[in-house]
C-alpha cells in the first residue's frame, strides 16, 4: 500500500486529561509509526479559560506528524469560538497536497464549515469524526437553540460522506438525526495498554478514584452528594476526583459542594493532574466512577479497566458500548445519586466479584490498544481514498 498523506484538525491536540484532545494526539501518534504523514492544524488557546496554551511550541514535528497551532480570534455568537483566517489558509495549502482530510469535533462551527467547503471546493475526500456529537445535542437542545442545531446537521449530511464514530450508540444517534444515506464506520478510541499494568490483589480497598475534565456535563456535583451516602455507611471510604478545568464555574461549585457537605476529609480534588500521578492513582485505587450525565466515550473508563479497576458508570451516550454492565462494571442510572451510592457500597462490600470485574476488565481494555485502533483506522483511510 502506498504511504498516505493525511491532514488532521482538531480544535485541540494535545496529552492532558481529555479524551477530545488526546484521542487525535494519540491516533496521530499512532499512525506516524506506520509511516503516515500527518500535517495537523490546530489550536494554541484554551477557549474555557480564554488563555494561550504558552507551554506548546507553535510549530513542532515529533516522527512524521507536523503539528501547527495557531492562536485564533475569540467570538461570542454560538459559544466562545475560535476562528483564524491563517488556519484556513495553511488548512487549504496542506489539504491539496494530502490524499485525504480527517476533522475531529462538533463544536466550533466557525472554523468547521469553512474546513468542510474548502474540502467541497478541492474535491479532497473527508473523514469526519462527530466527537462531542452527544454532549453538543444535549446542549443546544436544552438551551433551545433549535434553529442552530438542523442547519449544521443539514448541513453535514449534504456535505460530508464519511463519518467516523467511536461506538454502535453513535451510529443510532446519528440515524435518528437523519444521517441515513450516510457512510458511517466505527472505530473506537484507543489507550496505551502497555501504560496501565497494576495489581489487582495490591490496591487500596477504601480509595475511589474519578477521572475527568471539569465541566457542566460530568457530574461530579452527583458524585459528592452519592459519596456522602457512602461516608455516612463506610467512613474509612476515600475519594479523589481528578481532571483538567475546562469549566472554572463549574470547578468553583464541586469546592463549595464538598465544604457544603462537610466531606473535605474524606474527598481530594485534584485539578490539572500530571500524566504521572494520574497513572500512580490508577494503580493505587480498587474502584473506578464515571457520573457523566452525557459522554460520547470516556477514554477514561478504558484506562481505569486496564489498570484492573471495576467502573461504575451513568448509562448514557456512548458509555455503555465501552462499559459493559456486570461483566467489567456497573451502569446505573443518570442522576440517580441513592442508585450511584448503592453501586458503590456493593463493590466495596464484595472484593472477590470487585477482583472479578477487574479482571474481565483489563481483558477488555486490550483490544482497544493504540496499535490495534490505529490499523483499523488506516484500512478505513484505504477504502476511503480508493472510492471512485
Amino acid at each position: 500500500m502506498r504511504k498516505l498523506r493525511i491532514v488532521f484538525y482538531s480544535s485541540k491536540f494535545y496529552p492532558v486529561v481529555e479524551g477530545s484532545a488526546t484521542a487525535p494526539y494519540e491516533l496521530a501518534t499512532s499512525l506516524s509509526k506506520a509511516n503516515v504523514n500527518i500535517e495537523v492544524l490546530t489550536y494554541n488557546f484554551d477557549m474555557s479559560r480564554k488563555i494561550s496554551i504558552g507551554k506548546f511550541k507553535k510549530v513542532e514535528r515529533v516522527r512524521n506528524i507536523k503539528i501547527t497551532r495557531i492562536t485564533p480570534f475569540i467570538l461570542n455568537i454560538f459559544n466562545p469560538e475560535p476562528f483564524s483566517f491563517k488556519l484556513l489558509y495553511k488548512f487549504c495549502k496542506q489539504a491539496l497536497k494530502s490524499d485525504i482530510v480527517h476533522i475531529f469535533n462538533f463544536y466550533h462551527f466557525l472554523t468547521l464549515i469553512p474546513l468542510i467547503f474548502i474540502c467541497r471546493i478541492i474535491n479532497k475526500p473527508i473523514v469526519f469524526t462527530p466527537a462531542t456529537i452527544f454532549e453538543c445535542v444535549y446542549y443546544l437542545k436544552n438551551k433551545k437553540r433549535y434553529n442552530l442545531l438542523r442547519f449544521i446537521l443539514f448541513f453535514m449530511r449534504k456535505m460530508i460522506k464519511n463519518l467516523m464514530v467511536t461506538t454502535k450508540n453513535h451510529i443510532k444517534l446519528l440515524k435518528k438525526l437523519g444521517f441515513l444515506k450516510n457512510k458511517i464506520y466505527v472505530v473506537p478510541c484507543g489507550i496505551k495498554f502497555a501504560s496501565f499494568n497494576s495489581d489487582i490483589k495490591k490496591k487500596d480497598p477504601n480509595l475511589l478514584l474519578s477521572v475527568g475534565r471539569f465541566d457542566w456535563n460530568k457530574g461530579q456535583d452527583i458524585l459528592l452528594k452519592a459519596m456522602k451516602n457512602v461516608i455516612e455507611k463506610r467512613p474509612k471510604t476515600k475519594l479523589i476526583i481528578a481532571g483538567h478545568i475546562t469549566d472554572l464555574n463549574a470547578f468553583k461549585k464541586i469546592l463549595n459542594l464538598k465544604k457544603e457537605l462537610r466531606i473535605s476529609n474524606e474527598v481530594t480534588i485534584l485539578p490539572d493532574i500530571s500524566r504521572k500521578k494520574l497513572l500512580k492513582l490508577y494503580k493505587k485505587a480498587s474502584i473506578f466512577i464515571m457520573p457523566s450525565i452525557i459522554d460520547d466515550f470516556g477514554i477514561v473508563n478504558l484506562e481505569a479497566m486496564a489498570a484492573g479497576l471495576p467502573v461504575i458508570a451513568n448509562d448514557v451516550g456512548g458509555i455503555s458500548c465501552v462499559v459493559k454492565n456486570k461483566k467489567t462494571g456497573l451502569l446505573v442510572k443518570v442522576g440517580n445519586q441513592d442508585m450511584l451510592a448503592n453501586s458503590i457500597l456493593f463493590l466495596l462490600k464484595n472484593k472477590r466479584l470487585r477482583e472479578k470485574l477487574a479482571k474481565s476488565a483489563v481483558e477488555h481494555a486490550k483490544q482497544f490498544d493504540w496499535n490495534k485502533v490505529s490499523k483499523k483506522m488506516l484500512k478505513v483511510y484505504y477504502s476511503i481514498v480508493n472510492q471512485p
